[in-house]
């Protein structure tokens, strides 16, 4: 009876994993004049909703807090995504300021749009600083 080598079989089963992909999302965040600019590029979603909420939170709980996100290059944002966005703006707003998001691809203003949300979310084309109240 032959007995296969004891190494087969993982490097079988190694071919068959698949990498998990790398980060979904990646932000920089940059001072501009009164407002806080936040660069979102790829994905909100499910891995990196956690992330983007740490980031971002603490700059909405800030006293008059003015806070741009420049959504160019943001390719989706699920729906527990899009409910974090409302907090977010809610929470700027309780504390006197704004959450603007500026760039934001059709894809993702079409979704905004379809849920009613872009009467809740301040939209804009280009990026510009929150206006003061």
């Amino acid at each position: 009876m032959a007995v296969a080598p004891a190494h087969s079989e993982p490097a079988r089963c190694r071919r068959n994993v698949k990498k998990m992909p790398g980060p979904s999302l990646s932000l920089e965040v940059k001072q501009e004049g009164n407002a806080t600019v936040v660069f979102l590029s790829g994905d909100i979603d499910a891995s990196s909703l956690n992330d983007f909420q740490s980031a971002v939170e603490p700059l909405c709980n800030v006293e008059g807090a003015q806070v741009v996100l420049e959504c160019a290059a943001l390719n989706y944002v699920n729906s527990a995504g899009l409910g974090l966005l409302f907090a977010l703006s809610r929470a700027c707003k309780t504390n006197g300021g704004q959450l603007l998001m500026c760039g934001v691809r059709s894809k993702v203003k079409n979704v905004i749009h379809v849920l009613g949300l872009d009467n809740l979310l301040e939209l804009r084309d280009e990026r510009s600083r929150p206006e003061s109240d």
